[in-house]
């Protein structure tokens, strides 16, 4: 299937357009929580410094085969030229971020990832619920491909080397109140 053959489906929103297949994700209440937190943690980074907008779920128009949508994303004002209608156009936000689950797990560390380094991403964090973890990725020296940073726990934090000053506790991404 191609984008524009994607984008005539009466769906639209809840699948991933990867290598011209959709998949369905159907997420859970842990998982929504977790992007909720995420998406407020990176919404108070972005009206604090200025940087630019954060959104969930935003679809990326990549090329004509590839429409990934990753749970939570920071766009830099400098990406918003490429931002209108229902997606970021040819171009993958300052930072990704996906929250795993046993039905796109595969996705996350695969394809998805792959998409995300080659357009453009300056930094990816896998969320892993299970394990009450973030993993931080960011461009290697090999174009197109990630190389993972380090994994915080519990009790941890990290400061992000995409949207300079933020810190992220690692706490608030699994807080359930």
């Amino acid at each position: 299937m191609t984008l524009q053959e994607y984008m005539a489906t009466p769906e639209g929103l809840g699948y991933n357009l990867l290598d011209g297949l959709c998949h369905r994700e159907e997420p859970t209440v842990e998982h929504q929580v977790i992007v909720a937190n995420v998406v407020g943690m990176l919404q108070r980074y972005a009206r604090a410094s200025g940087f630019g907008r954060a959104l969930p779920a935003i679809n990326l128009d990549l090329d004509e085969r590839n429409q990934p949508a990753p749970d939570a994303c920071l766009v830099s004002r400098g990406r918003y030229a490429r931002l209108h209608g229902r997606a970021l156009h040819g171009l993958a936000p300052d930072i990704c971020v996906e929250v795993l689950s046993p039905s796109t797990a595969r996705h996350d560390r695969g394809r998805k990832a792959d998409l995300y380094a080659r357009y453009g991403c300056l930094e990816y964090w896998i969320v892993d619920g299970a394990r009450r973890r973030v993993e931080v990725y960011r461009p290697g020296p090999e174009d197109g491909r990630f190389d993972l940073v380090d994994t915080f726990g519990t009790g941890e934090a990290f400061a992000s080397a995409a949207a300079p000053g933020m810190n992220v506790k690692v706490d608030e991404v699994f807080a359930e109140d």
